[in-house]
């Protein structure tokens, strides 16, 4: 039981992080970019991702099946995908998992001590 109440705290801040890192209009803006990249990219399992806030346009580089090619190169795909709002978004990209939790409980350290 505890460790789901602490799991809800952990991903409940996560909330807070990025609602707070999606509505900062400060110039530590692309500060909180890293942030968002970081979210899509755990939770895509991407290669690359690159947010396009002017046309609200995600685009994703993913790796196909995980194998290579004969010179070692993965097979990838690029795919696009349109938000309205990028913090539901990214909040929708949030999971309880045990691997997922101690994801955020590093990242929550990180943005805590750069406050």
């Amino acid at each position: 039981m505890k460790t789901n109440l602490s799991n809800e705290v952990i991903l409940q801040e996560m909330r807070h992080l990025l609602h707070y890192s999606c509505n900062d209009m400060s110039l530590e803006k692309h500060h909180y970019e890293s942030l968002h990249v970081a979210i899509l990219k755990k939770h895509f399992k991407a290669e690359e991702v690159r947010i396009d806030h002017t046309n609200q346009v995600i685009h994703l580089h993913l790796s196909v099946d995980g194998s290579t090619d004969f010179l070692g190169r993965k097979s990838l795909v690029d795919v696009e995908m349109n938000f309205t709002d990028i913090n539901e978004f990214l909040q929708n990209c949030l999971e309880d998992s045990d691997q997922n939790i101690m994801f955020y409980k590093n990242i929550l350290n990180f943005y805590s001590t750069k406050r």
